[in-house]
């Protein structure tokens, strides 16, 4: 569990959008009065507020005009709507979350972090209630996998953000493959002489079949590169131990005098 395998980083989601009207013909959308935000690599669902249905965004046209996944949808000009987006892009090479998602420092007291469910219990959530807020839920689910990027996945909220609000997350991480562009493997210059040997051991073993001088290296580096990253994460300063609940009720001798001990630090006689 290396440590440089747990980044931090932050997502900002966009916020909702519902100026203007819209119509609807084939799937393509065309707003009046509209200037649909540019969402990059999040999902829109625009909901038409007359029926309450969601329909997923396949693409941003224009800033007055999106197409729609479902391109046998219609409906008359005029229709209000709101643009909302509940997902969105994990990094790369996200591999699984560690903790909540927290907002930014100073807002504790009006949201609280947001937990990571399973993908179903957002599914629930929007089948009931398919509300623009604060979010408060989040799940991971797949993309589909597509092999000259491989495998990535996506987060999704409830409710879907009606703001756009920074949420940090740490995160364990998975390698990127070292290429020609790609040049140096995680963790720094400290662990390379280890990452080396790693990569001597198989060839030794691949080689001639057996664990030799190589080998026996590694598991030397490998054993020093744990106990620093150990090390280089642990705090050096614990704090004061003023926890003394244990001494509420105790009796103390000093000299001849017996001293009774009621509160923590605080001695009666």
């Amino acid at each position: 569990e290396w440590s440089f395998m747990r980044p931090t980083t932050t997502l900002t989601t966009v916020a909702s959008y519902s100026t203007g009207t819209i119509a609807i013909a084939s799937g393509v959308v065309t707003g009046t009065g509209t200037t649909f935000p540019s969402f990059g690599t999040a999902v829109g669902e625009l909901t038409v507020t007359s029926t309450n249905t969601s329909y997923t965004v396949s693409t941003r046209d224009s800033s007055t005009q999106l197409t729609l996944t479902d391109t046998s949808v219609t409906v008359s000009a005029g229709a209000s709507y709101t643009l909302g987006f509940p997902v969105y892009d994990l990094p790369a090479d996200w591999g699984s979350f560690i903790g909540p998602l927290t907002y930014r420092p100073g807002t504790g007291d009006l949201y609280g972090p947001v937990e990571v469910v399973g993908e179903h219990m957002i599914r629930t959530k929007r089948q009931g209630s398919d509300s623009f807020d604060r979010p408060q839920l989040a799940a991971v689910k797949p993309k589909a996998f597509t092999a000259t990027t491989g495998q990535r996945f996506q987060i999704s909220f409830w409710p879907t953000p009606d703001a756009a609000y920074e949420l940090t997350y740490r995160y364990n991480a998975n390698p990127d493959a070292m290429t020609a562009t790609n040049l140096y493997p995680v963790g720094g210059m400290r662990y390379s002489e280890c990452l080396l040997e790693s990569c001597l051991a198989v060839a030794e073993r691949k080689m001639g079949d057996t664990a030799g001088i190589h080998h026996q290296t590694f598991m030397t580096l490998l054993a020093a590169c744990v106990s620093f990253d150990a090390n280089l994460m642990s705090p050096d300063f614990l704090g004061i131990n003023t926890d003394r609940s244990d001494w509420a009720g105790r009796s103390v001798t000093h000299g001849d005098v017996n001293h009774n001990v009621t509160y923590a630090g605080v001695v009666y006689d």
